[in-house]
């Protein structure tokens, strides 16, 4: 399975669990099928969101933790293999889409601050240029009032 376009904001994104989070997505691919069967959150979920985390800022899946996510997802939720598959293929696809999210949300801020700290620069350009004219100009006018 591929994973294109993810990138650097995947990672980013995995590591700062206050905006972005695997856990939603963990739990999507071990949710049991029928809702009255419950499940261990504890086992796998660690080992399973690394996988997805790593996945992500790869931008693939190996065909082994594919292999392995399989089985766990359909053994965990009580599904057959081909709608564990389907299952992780859509939960993949939302992951990636909430990265893709994540990164234009980082891009545009990032545009935000560039655009802002040049303003800055440039009025603090002016205001340094505006207070050596005064500090010049009130030294000519001390100087001549000296010398009378």
């Amino acid at each position: 399975a591929t994973l294109v376009g993810a990138g650097t904001a995947a990672a980013t994104a995995a590591n700062d669990s206050e905006h972005f989070s695997l856990d939603y997505f963990t739990d999507s691919l071990l949710r049991p099928k029928e809702p009255t069967l419950s499940y261990n959150q504890g086992d796998n979920r660690k080992e399973i969101a690394t996988i997805l985390t790593r996945s992500m800022v790869q931008g693939e899946m190996t065909t082994d933790d594919e292999d392995y996510l399989v089985g766990v997802i359909a053994q965990r939720a009580g599904i057959s293999e081909m709608a564990a598959r389907d299952r992780l293929q859509q939960v993949i696809a939302s992951a990636k889409q909430a990265a893709a999210e994540l990164e234009a949300n980082v891009l545009e801020a990032a545009d935000t601050a560039r655009k802002a700290a040049a303003i800055f620069a440039l009025w603090a350009f002016a205001s340094l240029l505006l207070g050596a004219f005064v500090a010049s100009f009130a030294a000519t006018v001390g100087g001549r009032a000296r010398d009378l």
